[in-house]
């Protein structure tokens, strides 16, 4: 199933049609392995006709060489490349690093970096987490430290998406101690590549590229501050709200993509002289799958629609991406159960969604912390008292 037809554009439904044949034609199973497989971690050339087929822009305005901002344009991208499970630094790059710099960059920053990154000929990278794992300013501990111009930058991140891919690296480090974290968080512009910047690499459960990335002693001029000194926080959550957004958009790709390869299966597995579909049993198993994946789709859009409108989303996101967490592994378990053995193995492309459903479970927040900020978030009610009806 897809959006009904009258919420889409001429416009978004093209697009929405030429990212299924994209990765129809281009990104088979065979090259998602050889892409998980390579020292890169994705495939060059289809990077670049990505970059050709403006999906790069979507996020930014034209006065970058953009062709937004279109989040929803984004999404539909993005749930394609996810049916597809393909490796590549869109998320990393463009939505994270891009988006961030976008919020909170100078002028002088975002004319001289996003062009590029448009175009798929500079990476950005975004090096938040640190050893917790956590989400939350006051996980962040990693110093920048003042200095002579500028800033000395001391500690780790963990976690850094494709970190090695990266020309410069958008750092969230503290700067402050007396305060509370929140007031304290500062975002750095740090060449990826500074003889005091090493990256370790890190084994994933997706098979995507993640790195430790430590600093010693790394020196950054004053101008490297994107955004404001000690208030990076604020706009690190705005861009951290529409990544989740977004993020949610890929693993309904991947729901719906393992949901589909269960139904075909389904249809031409036969035992007991009857395709297995035709028992109503494994008919429950995909319509429990079918109900819960349009869930999240309902959800997924809804947090989109509210993005793209300027309109408070929060809940929206926070409701999304804790049913998208429950949706995308779950769609995989019942898929595995439906093939039986053959789901196993490795040349088998579900494997492939199982470990990118693990992966993306936790991945900027998991269900039960974006439940409880959810339950934070919603309206006080008046308790009930019932002396009330004896009150003239």
């Amino acid at each position: 199933m897809t959006l009904d037809e009258h919420v889409l554009s001429s416009h978004h439904r093209m697009l929405r049609e030429t990212a299924r044949s994209f990765v129809s034609q281009e990104c088979p199973p065979s090259v998602v392995r050889e892409a998980e497989a390579s020292t890169l971690g994705y495939v060059p050339a289809l990077w670049e006709r990505m970059a050709a087929m403006g999906w790069l822009g979507l996020p930014f305005p034209e006065q970058y060489g953009g062709a937004g901002p279109d989040f929803l344009g984004m999404a539909l991208v993005l749930e394609a490349l996810g049916y597809g499970a393909v490796p590549s630094p869109l998320f990393s790059s463009v939505i994270l690093g891009g988006l961030q710099l976008y919020e909170a960059g100078s002028e002088e920053q975002r004319s001289a970096i996003l062009p590029a990154l448009i175009q798929g000929r500079q990476h950005l990278a975004l090096a938040l987490y640190e050893a917790s794992g956590r989400l939350g300013s006051e996980e962040v501990h990693t110093r920048a430290e003042p200095a002579s111009g500028g800033f000395t930058l001391h500690g780790a991140k963990m976690f850094v998406l494709d970190a090695h891919l990266a020309d410069l690296l958008i750092v969230v480090a503290s700067t402050r101690q007396d305060t509370a974290p929140q007031q304290g968080v500062t975002l750095l512009l740090v060449p990826a590549r500074d003889g005091t910047v090493t990256l370790h690499p890190l084994l994933t459960t997706a098979g995507d590229r993640q790195f430790e990335v430590v600093f010693e002693d790394t020196r950054v001029p004053f101008n490297s501050l994107v955004g404001v000194l000690h208030q990076g926080w604020p706009s690190l959550e705005a861009v951290l709200q529409k990544a989740t957004a977004l993020k949610c958009a890929e693993m309904l790709g991947g729901a719906q993509a393992v949901l589909d390869m269960a139904v075909a299966y389904a249809k031409r597995r036969v035992q007991f002289g009857r395709p297995i579909g035709s028992f109503q049993a494994v008919q429950h198993h995909l319509v429990d799958v079918y109900r819960e994946v349009e869930l999240g789709r309902m959800l997924t859009y809804e947090a989109i629609r509210l993005i793209d409108q300027g309109l408070p989303s929060g809940r929206h996101v926070a409701m999304a991406k804790a049913k998208m967490s429950h949706v995308f592994p779950f769609a995989t378990q019942i898929a595995h159960q439906v093939h039986g053995g053959v789901a196993y193995h490795t040349d088998y492309p579900l494997e492939i969604y199982y470990r990118r459903a693990l992966a993306s479970q936790a991945f900027l927040g998991g269900a039960s912390e974006l439940l409880e900020a959810v339950a934070r978030d919603l309206p006080s009610f008046t308790p009930y008292h019932p002396h009330h009806l004896d009150e003239p």
